[in-house]
């Protein structure tokens, strides 16, 4: 089996894993994987996370806005993840949820700092070591189109470098949590420590 339907493979399942825990309702939520140094697979928009197929994928340009396949499209939040790859060149995986806990957190929760400590699942995250360190999320509020939203992100860059991580919310309706790291696996633990801790405020 060749390297790159191995990689769809593991996407295939955690996006069914994910779907199947509603952290990608409908067709929202993104996943995508480093290929080469320009090039990434990404999952499109318009279709469930929970019936993908390995001809499902999307090759996509890290550097410029061009894509490869015959009808479908990649998502919107592309822009996102090549901001991620070109800003942070050791990651090879973006996993993007959008769960009630995460599109809604700043809504339930106005007055409260992201930061969380004596959790055991905060090992799982980037640069956290130990329950006894505190993990803060970095907010990214909410932006009217993308290239407004890679321009907070670039502000933010050195932030959101400590943990791999952000979660890009507001008053109304957010857009997701964003987690990235060099390892499929590594990444998804990481998204579901942090989608725990916020499921748990």
């Amino acid at each position: 089996m060749d390297y790159k339907r191995e990689i769809k493979n593991q996407l295939i399942e955690i996006a069914m894993d994910f779907h199947n825990k509603n952290w990608f309702p409908a067709s929202s939520g993104s996943l995508s994987f480093r290929i080469s140094k320009s090039k990434m697979l990404v999952t499109p928009a318009g279709v469930s996370k929970g019936s993908l197929l390995p001809s499902s994928f999307i090759k996509a340009s890290i550097y410029k806005n061009k894509f490869n396949h015959g009808y479908l499209e990649p998502p919107l939040e592309t822009k996102v993840h090549s901001w991620i790859y070109q800003n942070f060149l050791e990651v090879n995986c973006i996993m993007h949820s959008y769960s009630v806990a995460a599109i809604f957190w700043k809504q339930k929760n106005p007055k409260k700092e992201s930061k969380w400590s004596g959790y055991e699942i905060q090992r799982f995250i980037h640069n956290i070591d130990s329950y006894r360190r505190t993990f803060k999320l970095i907010i990214i509020d909410n932006a009217q189109d993308f290239d407004q939203l890679v321009k907070v992100l670039e502000e933010k860059k050195d932030l959101i470098a400590n943990n791999y991580a952000f979660l890009v919310t507001g008053k109304g309706e957010g857009r997701g949590l964003y987690c990235f790291s060099q390892y499929s696996n590594q990444c998804r633990l990481q998204l579901e420590a942090i989608e725990y801790l916020l499921a748990s405020d």
